[in-house]
């Protein structure tokens, strides 16, 4: 898969800001499929540790670290 480098940062944070949803919705009593909901946050994980490598690779094309990207949401 190529990914622009324009990409990288926003696909970073979008795929945690997904993952924070998906925490959030798994903690709702109203939720249904919770097993699917769970299935699909782990593989969020999973691609968001892809994206992290795959920036981590060209870190020099960018300004700021991974780490810089995705702290201070919480």
């Amino acid at each position: 898969m190529e990914i622009e480098d324009r990409w990288l940062p926003l696909l970073l944070q979008a795929t945690r800001d997904g993952m924070r949803y998906k925490e959030l919705l798994l903690k709702s009593e109203t939720l249904r499929n919770i097993e699917d909901h769970e299935e699909n946050l782990m593989f969020m994980g999973e691609l968001l540790g892809y994206l992290v490598d795959e920036y981590k690779k060209n870190q020099d094309r960018f300004k700021f670290t991974p780490e810089q990207i995705l702290e201070g949401k919480d």
